[in-house]
């Protein structure tokens, strides 16, 4: 069919089956016992139509699979090095107590929550 499906950011490695179906009471069949679809264009236009629409929809569904990891991943380093940060920043400018760092993380995960 010719379709790119590195467009749609489905790369080979990645396990999916399309499974498509034809209902109508004028089905033109290559043999009498009703096992083949003729090769015709407008079936196969409507057929690649159909799958491009479900390769868009899926595209979508993998970039916002792949942008909510990419937020966990960043909201997890910030929880990481933001409490060593806070305390070296503490030691440089000679000050006693380290600041309250948790309403800063609170926000940053509230953040990556609204995009999801």
């Amino acid at each position: 069919m010719g379709i790119n499906w590195r467009y749609y950011k489905i790369t080979p490695n990645l396990p999916i089956v399309i499974i498509s179906h034809i209902c109508s009471t004028k089905v033109p069949y290559k043999t009498v016992g009703k096992e083949f679809i003729a090769d015709r264009p407008e079936i196969e236009r409507e057929l690649k139509a159909a799958i491009k629409t479900v390769a868009r929809h899926m595209r979508i569904f993998l970039s916002r699979k792949n942008r909510i990891e990419y937020e966990r991943k960043r909201i997890d380093l910030f929880a990481k090095y933001l409490p060593k940060v806070a305390k070296f920043s503490t030691e440089l400018a000679g000050k006693k107590r380290i600041p309250d760092i948790e309403p800063l993380l609170r926000s940053v995960r509230r953040h990556g929550q609204k995009e999801d």
